[in-house]
């Protein structure tokens, strides 16, 4: 997930943006349409920038999952697809469904990487969810191609009542 609209209005660093107004609403409002798919992950990750932990709050909150497992990844701040990559190598087995929260460019690059199709561009805009499977029972197996991109589900297109 692409972490939603954030505010712009230049008081604060990078890192400490905040969501707006409708950000703060697109994020309840994917959290609630992921709950009504039942689809509802076992673990959370997400960057520790601001907008993008808050958008990972709003969300866990919607799905009933307790923010304060909600884990948060340096990682995914400023690095690439490739360190997102390997945070998904490392995750115990037992875990079989992460939601990850970040940025573009690099979760756009990391859904295209796994997409074993690899005939789209991903569009990730704010706040977008991509669904992916893989037929794998080892994260470590995780590779470039070894995942089905479902759907890419964005808030102007999903319909939930709140």
């Amino acid at each position: 997930m692409r972490h939603a609209k954030s505010d712009w209005n230049g008081d604060c660093s990078d890192f400490e943006r905040p969501l707006n107004k409708r950000g703060k609403e697109a994020a309840n409002k994917m959290g609630k349409f992921l709950f009504t798919l039942d689809l509802i992950p076992e673990h959370i990750a997400s960057s520790p920038a601001k907008r993008a932990f808050s958008t990972a709050k709003k969300v866990a909150r919607m799905l009933l999952y307790n923010k304060e497992n909600i884990e948060k990844v340096e990682s995914f701040y400023n690095e690439d697809k490739e360190a997102a990559m390997n945070y998904l190598r490392g995750l115990p087995n037992e875990i079989t469904s992460v939601l990850m929260i970040g940025h573009n460019p690099h979760f756009e690059d990391l859904v295209m990487l796994l997409d074993e199709d690899k005939k789209c561009i991903v569009d990730l805009t704010t706040a977008s969810i991509a669904v992916l499977e893989a037929d794998i029972n080892n994260w470590n197996l995780l590779d470039s191609g070894t995942c089905a991109l479902k759907k890419i589900y964005r808030p102007k297109e999903v319909v939930v009542e709140l």
